[in-house]
Parts: structure tokens; sequence; C-alpha cells
């Protein structure tokens, strides 16, 4: 876990005012205020009542911060593009990292929580999911925006809306939940450049993320399972495995610790080669460890023109984004939320990211045209 040396109150207070300034009530900027303030002060687990009796005197001080949390109406959406404004004012992004939080989770009645398989336990568990958006830059790899994910077998109708879920749409994918967080990257100034980094396989079809970039024109590196289906220039169908293993005009060498295979450019099926631009054409690349087969992960691009050597660096970033998780987790309360409600876990995540983002760039004073 990673630690922090403490920072004066004044700064938080100073960090919050900017955030939360466009919260509509004085009392919501103020508990907000309070409530970054508790998760970075509080040692231990963060509940609301001992957030509330580490940061606030009055008695009457956790029920409030439950009304602020659970059942205030604000939204967390213009806080987040705030809070994506102030890292990118102060960190340099190089690229977006999609990733999944699984928080654990006792009983069935917190909003959309489900029993899946989790990786880092290696075994089945009740929890929730949430997709983060990260922002990677050779400084930090900080979380801008979350969606929750609502699987099909969670409970729909009357306890949907008990717990504040106002869409009432069917469940969505994981798939689909991706358009969503990726939308928020439409909002911030020059983000469409910038490559998204993705593993999604244990839940997820890697090839309708790949289509879904292809069709926003958006950049990306998308780790895919071996057995992955990709047309060649030749008009063949082959699998990723395969084509390293052979990869004609691609190239192989070694970065550091790991071999890298990058193959001759391919098409995901169901896009014509040469038609609908630059982006079409992508490339597999295999990554292990000393040459190790057993070990390797495939993962396809549309940055057909980057060095080997950076897209291995970029697949590199879901290692952060995973670690940035474990700090949230073990230090800021990430998963310590007691609410049932959708727009409570919004709140709390949306807050959790703050005061990740501060911790990890305090000390940075913004950088760039109007600093």
């Amino acid at each position: 876990m990673t630690t922090y040396a403490p920072a004066p109150v004044a700064s938080v207070d100073s960090f919050a005012d900017e955030l939360f300034s466009g919260l509509p009530r004085a009392d919501q900027r103020r508990w907000a205020r309070i409530y970054l303030r508790g998760l970075l002060a509080t040692p231990g687990k963060k509940s609301l009542r001992r957030i509330a009796s580490a940061v606030a005197a009055s008695p009457t001080a956790s029920q409030s911060m439950h009304q602020f949390i659970n059942v205030s109406p604000w939204e967390w959406q213009p806080v987040r593009d705030a809070l994506a404004r102030w890292v990118t004012a102060r960190q340099a992004p190089e690229a977006y990292v999609l990733d999944l939080a699984y928080i654990p989770k006792r009983g069935l009645h917190s909003c959309g929580v489900h029993t899946r398989f989790v990786p880092q336990l290696g075994r089945s568990a009740s929890c929730q999911v949430g997709l983060g958006l990260f922002m990677a830059s050779a400084r930090s790899t900080v979380p801008v925006d979350w969606q929750l994910h609502l699987p099909a077998p969670w409970p729909a109708g009357g306890e949907r809306r008990h717990a504040g879920v106002q869409d009432p749409s069917p469940a969505q994918s994981l798939e689909e939940q991706t358009g969503a967080v990726l939308a928020s990257c439409d909002r911030w100034a020059g983000s469409r450049s910038l490559p998204v980094v993705a593993d999604l396989t244990p839940h997820a079809d890697s090839l309708h993320l790949v289509h879904a970039m292809l069709r926003r024109r958006q950049p990306f590196m998308v780790q895919v399972p071996p057995h992955t289906r990709l047309v060649t220039s030749q008009g063949t169908e082959r699998d990723a495995r395969s084509l390293t293993d052979r990869p004609g005009r691609g190239a192989a060498l070694t970065f550091g610790a790991e071999q890298i295979v990058s193959t001759a450019p391919v098409w995901a099926p169901g896009r014509t080669p040469g038609t609908g631009g630059t982006f079409d054409a992508c490339r597999v690349i295999a990554m292990g460890r000393g040459g190790d087969r057993a070990r390797r992960s495939w993962w396809l691009t549309s940055l057909a023109g980057e060095r080997t050597d950076r897209l291995a660096a970029l697949s590199a970033l879901l290692t952060r984004s995973a670690g940035a998780i474990t700090d949230m987790q073990q230090g800021l309360g990430l998963a310590d939320f007691e609410g049932r409600s959708f727009p409570g876990w919004h709140h709390h995540m949306t807050i959790v990211s703050a005061a990740y983002a501060w911790q990890c760039l305090r000390q940075d004073p913004p950088h760039g045209p109007g600093a």
C-alpha cells in the first residue's frame, strides 16, 4: 500500500472548494469537504460513523453525512469532470485505462451485488463490480469516472427503484457500459487523441470493445484471449495465438524482461480492410516473460505505427491501475461504503477518487496555458 505524508487541512479544503464549487447548496459543499477530509484522515475502516467522529464535533454528524452521501440528490458527473480537469492541469495524461474494481459484499441487498469469479481471489465471491476510467501518466494513474455494473441476475422493478436506479432500461453488459464511461472523454479537451488501454477478458467480449473503439475513432490497446479470431490481409481468419507463433511481416524483440512479438496488420471480423480509415488496420502483440509461451498475453491495438517497446509500456499501465485500486481499498475506504443506494455508491466513489487524486498530485502545481 502506498503511504503519504499528512498535509495541512487548509490545502485539502482549498482543493475541495475547487472540486465541489458546482454543487448547488452550501450544505452539500460543506459535507463534501468534510467527507473528503474524513477519508484522508480516518484510520482503519471508513464507515460513516467513524468518519464523522474523526472530523466533525456534532453528535448528529453521522446522520447528516448519511443524508449527504445516500439521499441528497447532487449530481456526481460534474464533480468528476472537475476532477478530470484538475488532474489534467497537473500531469500530462498519456493514456486512459479501463479497469475493474471488485468490491466484496456480505448479503444481497447492496445495489448491484452478485456472485462472480474474482481473479484476485481465484474463486467466486459476492461483490459489486465497478468499471473505472483512469487517467495515466508517468506521474500517476488516477480514476476520474466510474460505472457500477448491474448484471442481469440483479433484481429489477421495484427493488431497482428502491435502490435509486433511475434508468428503466434493462441491465447492461460490461461491454455496453464501456461506451458510457468512454463518453466522458468527449467532455475533456484533447482526450480523443489518447489511447485507451483495457483488459476486460475475464468478464467481457474483447472484440465488442474493439468494435466500439473503432466506431469512436479512439486509439486503443485491448487485451484479447489467445483464441480470438482475426482477419489477415489475405482475407483468412486465424486466432491471435497462431498469428504470433508465425508473425509473418512482424517482428520479435526483447524489452526488459519481456519478449514481444508483433504481427503484420490484421482486421477484426466484420471490418473490411481498406474501408473506414487508418484505425481499421490493427496489430496483434504477444508478450511473455523470457519467451515463455505459457505465460504470454495477447493484445489487439490500433496503434500500428507505434514502437513495440511503447506498446509494452502501455500494457504495463494495467498493473498501475490495479495498484491504485488496492491503495484506495486499503487506505481510502473504497470498499467501505455501507449504503445500498445507487446514487450513494456513485457519491462515495467520486469522493474516494478525489481523495486519491489529491494524495498523488497535491504537490504538483498546474501547468500549461492558463496555469
